[in-house]
C-alpha cells in the first residue's frame, strides 16, 4: 500500500498536502483523504498541523487515496479537531504527508519543516484529548488569576513581595483545591516540552492551540507567570505537590510557553 500511496518527491521544495472528506467532519464518520505533491514555491494555502506523536502504536486509520492507513490516536484527534474547527481545503502534518518508511525523504522533508511552519496559512496546535473537560477548569482558573492580579495592579502599582505564597489572600482557591491540579496538568501537556516547538509555533503568522476541543486563549497562557509571580504566589504554584521533578518540567514548561 505504500508504494502505491506515496510517490517520489522528486522535486527540490516540494511536499504533500492531504484533502480531508468530510469537511467539519461527524465525529462518528470515518475520515478520508488524497495527498497532492505541492511546490511551496508556489505559495500554496494550507494548514500545518502541530501535535505530539504519544505512544507510537497505530490504534486509528485513515483511507488515503482509497487505501487504509494506521495514525495515531493523537494525530486521528489532531486533524479531527482541526477538520472540525478550521474547515481547512488542504492541511499538512508529518505522519501521513512524509513517507515515514522512507529514510531519504524523511531526511529531506526535517529540512523543509522550518519553511513549511512559516509559509502555512495557519498552524493548528492540538495538545491532544485532555482531561474530560479539565482544561475548562484551568482556563477559568487562568482567568481568574489574570482578573486578581489586574485588581492588585491598580491598587498598589508597585510589585511588593510578602513571602506568603497564600493564594486565598488575593480570593484564589486554597493550593489543596483540584482548579491548581487541573492548571497544572495542562501545562504539563507533553506538546510544550516538543524539539519542534520553537520552530512549528514561533514561525507560524497565525497560530490556534486547542485541547479537547476547547479553544485556548494564549495570551492568558503567556501572562500567566507574569500574574502569579506579581500576586507573590509563583514559586507556592511550583511547589505545591511538593514534587521536584515536577516542578522543574512546570518551571520549563512556564518558561517555554510565556517566550511563544
Amino acid at each position: 500500500n505504500k508504494e502505491k500511496i506515496y510517490q517520489p518527491l522528486d522535486l527540490k521544495n516540494t511536499i504533500r498536502l492531504l484533502r480531508i472528506f468530510p469537511r467539519n467532519p461527524n465525529p462518528k464518520r470515518p475520515l478520508s483523504c488524497t495527498l497532492h505533491t505541492i511546490s511551496l514555491d508556489d505559495n500554496p494555502v494550507f494548514t500545518a498541523i502541530s501535535y505530539t506523536w504519544g505512544e507510537p502504536v497505530q490504534t486509528n486509520s485513515i483511507t488515503c487515496d482509497g487505501h487504509k492507513i494506521g495514525i495515531t490516536s493523537n494525530w486521528w484527534w489532531a486533524l479531527r479537531e482541526a477538520s472540525y474547527f478550521d474547515e481547512p481545503e488542504l492541511v499538512w502534518a508529518d505522519q501521513v504527508c512524509i513517507d515515514q518508511c522512507n529514510a531519504d525523504e524523511r531526511s529531506s522533508q526535517v529540512q523543509l519543516m522550518g519553511r513549511i511552519y512559516r509559509q502555512a496559512s495557519r498552524v493548528w496546535v492540538s495538545l491532544g484529548k485532555g482531561y474530560k473537560g479539565e482544561e475548562m477548569v484551568a482556563m477559568e482558573l487562568c482567568r481568574r488569576i489574570s482578573t486578581r492580579a489586574n485588581i492588585a495592579r491598580e491598587k498598589s502599582g508597585v510589585l511588593r513581595y510578602t513571602g506568603n505564597h497564600d493564594p486565598e489572600i488575593h480570593s484564589l482557591p486554597p493550593w489543596t483545591s483540584v482548579k491548581w491540579q487541573t492548571l497544572r496538568r495542562l501545562l504539563l501537556n507533553p506538546w510544550f516540552g516538543r524539539v519542534w516547538i520553537t520552530q512549528e509555533f514561533a514561525l507560524a503568522s497565525n497560530s490556534i492551540m486547542c485541547c479537547s476541543n476547547l479553544i485556548l486563549d494564549l495570551d492568558l497562557l503567556r501572562n500567566l507567570e507574569g500574574n502569579l509571580r506579581y500576586l507573590d504566589i509563583y514559586d507556592g504554584f511550583l511547589n505545591c505537590e511538593e514534587n521536584k521533578a515536577e516542578s522543574v518540567k512546570l518551571s520549563q514548561s512556564i518558561s517555554c510557553i510565556k517566550s511563544l
